[in-house]
C-alpha cells in the first residue's frame, strides 16, 4: 500500500541553538518515513532542508497567553504547548498526520515513524529510562478534568510527556469539539486550556492528548516502546552534545537522547548571555569547546 508519510514539526526558540542543528542532522540520518520538516519560530533562521512557519496562521500568540496569565516565566512554555496541538490545523498544506519533535532531541538509531503493515503511525509509550518511571503530575490531571470530566489517567505506566509525538488532524478536531461542546462553545479550546491553568507548571498538552487517545482513539496508533532518556551518565552529571556521548547511547540501543537546555543552565531569560552549549559565561562566538563545562557537566563516561 502506498502511504503519504507525515510531516515533522519542530517548535523552536533561540535558547535551543545548541541542539537544533544536531537534531536536524540526526533526523536526516536516522528517521524514516517523513516528508517535510517545518520549523515554527518568530524569525526565519534558514535551517537547511526545512520550511519555516511563524505564528501568523495560529489563532493565538504570546500576548494571548499574557492576557490569561499575566507576565510569568511560564508564558513561552504554555505558548509552545498550544503551538504543538494546533500545528496540524494551522500550518498550510501540512499532512493530515504530523510528528511533533522537540528541538533538543538527538536521534542515535534508526527510527520508523510509521507502521506500513498497519497503515498507522507509531506512538512511543516508553517512559524516560533515566527517570525510571512514567512521569506523574497531579496538577496536569486536575487541569484536564476541568477541560472535560472524562479525561483522566488511563495507565500509570504510560506518560504523555513525549518528545516525539504523532498527531492526527481528526483526533485534534474531535478532542477540541468534545471540550468546546462541554463548555457550551463559549470559548475555543486554546482559551479553555489557558483559562483552567494557573500560569505555573499546571498543564500538559500531551498528557491531555495521550489520555484522550487511550480513552477514545486507541486503534489509531501502533504502540511501541522505544528506549530514550535524558543525556545523563549517572544521577549527577548532565552531558554536552558530542559524537562520543551520542555513540555511548547508540550502543545502548536508545532511539533518541534529550539534551535539555535548562539542564545546562540555558534558559529563555539568559540565552543571549551564556554559551548555548554549556551554559557558562558566553565563550567567544557563543560556542563551547566542550572543555569549559561547569561542575554539573562532564564530557565523557566512566
Amino acid at each position: 500500500m502506498y502511504n503519504i508519510y507525515m510531516d515533522i514539526v519542530i517548535p523552536f526558540h533561540p535558547k535551543d541553538f545548541g541542539t537544533i542543528e544536531p537534531c536536524l542532522k540526526s533526523i536526516k540520518k536516522y528517521v524514516k518515513k517523513y516528508n517535510n520538516i517545518y520549523i515554527i519560530s518568530h524569525k526565519n533562521h534558514n535551517f537547511p532542508d526545512t520550511k519555516w512557519i511563524n505564528l501568523d496562521p495560529f489563532p493565538f500568540n504570546g500576548d494571548s497567553v499574557i492576557k490569561f496569565h499575566g507576565k510569568t516565566s511560564k508564558n513561552g512554555w504554555y505558548l509552545q504547548q498550544l503551538i504543538k496541538l494546533y500545528s496540524v490545523l494551522c500550518i498550510p498544506n501540512v499532512t493530515s498526520t504530523i510528528v511533533v519533535i522537540d528541538s533538543d532531541i538527538i536521534f542515535c538509531n534508526e527510527t520508523n515513524l510509521y507502521n506500513d503493515d498497519m497503515n498507522i503511525p507509531n506512538l512511543n509509550i516508553q517512559y524516560d529510562v533515566v527517570k525510571g518511571k512514567a512521569q506523574w503530575s497531579p496538577a496536569y490531571f486536575a487541569h484536564m478534568k476541568k477541560l472535560h470530566p472524562s479525561l483522566r489517567r488511563m495507565n500509570k505506566d504510560i506518560t504523555g510527556i513525549c518528545q516525539v509525538f504523532p498527531i492526527k488532524k481528526q483526533i485534534i478536531l474531535d478532542l477540541f469539539k468534545m471540550v468546546e461542546d462541554y463548555h457550551n462553545n463559549k470559548y475555543k479550546f486554546w482559551e479553555l486550556f489557558l483559562k483552567f491553568s494557573n500560569g505555573n507548571a499546571s498543564a500538559s498538552e500531551f498528557e491531555i492528548l495521550m489520555n484522550y487517545i487511550l480513552l477514545y482513539k486507541k486503534n489509531d496508533y501502533n504502540y511501541v516502546k522505544w528506549i530514550f532518556g535524558l543525556a545523563k551518565d549517572d544521577n549527577k552529571h548532565n552531558l554536552l552534545i558530542s559524537d562520543k556521548n551520542i555513540d555511548f547511547f547508540k550502543k545502548k540501543n536508545w532511539k533518541y537522547i534529550q539534551y535539555q537546555s535548562h539542564m545546562r543552565g540555558v534558559r529563555h531569560h539568559n540565552y543571549k548571555e551564556v554559551c548555548i552549549k554549556c551554559g557558562t559565561k558566553a565563550c567567544e562566538g557563543n560556542e563551547c569547546d566542550e572543555k569549559n563545562t561547569n561542575n554539573r557537566e562532564v564530557e565523557t563516561h566512566p
